[in-house]
């Protein structure tokens, strides 16, 4: 399959020099075909063969997926965030990275406005993830319950886990470490090493998995959440010890790459009655195939949503300053350009290990991962060197094939069953 990727255009905000022509002519709507403008943007949509195509001035860019000005947080979550949660339940891990300059809404579709801690119709795709993936192990457990007449959690548990972290500065940071209060005494060192020998005594990083490919440092915290509100305090606190800052175009930039993970594990049983044949349940009787002796099924899953820091004009930014964070955001972001084209190209070398973004994004671009670029761009006509430059980047990102595969279970042997095997 293809690293899938969906074009988000924002719609204009006031700082935008056509802000006050776009409020007297109304916004376009991207839910039917047809064309449709918005500043220096034209899009056309066909329903028909779904290809759609986006222009800027006179550079056309094909994608399967444009979302308009007039597309809601619920029509991002539904093309990005839905189709993720559902393979994730089937057993295939995901990813989807908002991509785009800055003020171009990725952070916006991602989380919403105050951080995505109260639900609404502008919660973004994390929210909204968080609710679906509670609603359908609730809506399993109760299904296995319906069907056996019995405890859920005899035959079905999940268990959802959840990870926060930051690269500023080309650093790493675990945004949900408690132990200490000082921020700073939360990095986490990435070792330049290679293979399954790192330790991390040494405070060095090693990933979790069974090689160094892993999506998350070992020593990252790593929470269990029992519900929707439960797993959104933890991402809102998170949030609010990520870097920000307010520069010449955006009031609250985002000045780190936040990567969030959601692990999600199921354990559950396979009734022998369901499985054994009428010949055998008459032989041994229907009480021999009980469903609460047979062996556990264990399977573990992750989905990570990953909010890029955006792509900006120093003399834009910073009047022409010198900022170090926004060197090292464009310093990831360029590494990350570079791996996509080899993964694009088939390359047999992939520069991962030249950024601590591109490391910690090695696993979800070329492992067994279901990945999904949601690219945003400004119609405003002062961004569209940056919007074209983002467009191309979705361009390349849409070639990269992937063989994700949906995870086999592993039997898991039973603490009881160990004792009588001693």
């Amino acid at each position: 399959m293809n690293l899938k990727t969906t074009v988000r255009v924002r719609p204009h905000v006031p700082h935008d020099i056509e802000y006050t022509q776009w409020q007297k002519d109304g916004m376009p709507c991207p839910s039917t075909a047809g064309e449709w403008t918005a500043g220096t943007i034209s899009a056309t949509i066909s329903k028909v063969n779904s290809y759609s195509s986006l222009s800027i001035g006179e550079i056309s860019f094909p994608f399967g997926q444009i979302l308009g000005p007039a597309s809601t947080q619920r029509d991002v979550f539904l093309h990005c965030g839905r189709p993720l949660v559902a393979q994730l339940f089937s057993g295939l891990n995901g990813c989807l990275f908002a991509y785009g300059q800055t003020g171009s809404g990725k952070t916006h579709s991602m989380l919403g406005p105050q951080g995505g801690q109260s639900r609404s119709e502008l919660s973004g795709v994390i929210p909204q993830v968080a609710h679906e993936i509670f609603t359908r192990a609730k809506e399993e457990e109760n299904q296995v319950q319906m069907e056996l007449g019995l405890a859920s959690a005899t035959y079905s548990q999940f268990q959802v886990r959840v990870s926060y972290i930051e690269t500023y500065q080309s650093k790493v940071y675990d945004l949900l470490r408690e132990e200490d209060q000082s921020f700073w005494k939360n990095e986490i060192v990435l070792s330049k090493r290679t293979g399954n020998e790192e330790s991390e005594s040494a405070g060095q990083l090693q990933f979790k998995g069974p090689n160094t490919t892993g999506c998350l440092p070992v020593s990252c915290s790593n929470i269990i959440v029992t519900s929707e509100s439960a797993l959104m305090h933890v991402i809102a606190r998170g949030s609010q010890r990520r870097h920000t800052l307010s520069t010449g175009v955006h009031d609250s930039s985002s000045r780190s790459h936040a990567l969030l993970t959601i692990e999600l594990e199921h354990r559950w049983r396979t009734p022998l009655e369901h499985v054994a044949t009428e010949g055998e349940m008459s032989a041994k009787g229907k009480e021999s195939f009980g469903g609460a002796d047979s062996p556990m099924q264990q399977r573990k899953t992750y989905l990570q949503l990953v909010d890029l820091a955006g792509s900006e004009d120093t003399n834009r930014a910073h009047s022409g300053s010198v900022d170090e964070a926004g060197c090292a955001i464009n310093h990831g972001l360029l590494v990350l350009g570079r791996v996509v084209r080899a993964l694009a190209k088939n390359e047999s070398h992939v520069p991962f290990r030249e950024s601590a973004l591109t490391r910690l994004l090695q696993r979800s671009l070329e492992g067994n991962c279901s990945s999904h670029l949601l690219a945003c761009v400004s119609p405003a006509s002062l961004d569209q060197a940056e919007s074209i430059r983002t467009l191309r980047f979705a361009t390349v990102a849409n070639q990269v094939w992937k063989r994700a595969r949906v995870k086999n279970c592993c039997w898991l042997v039973l603490y009881e069953e160990m004792k009588l095997m001693t």
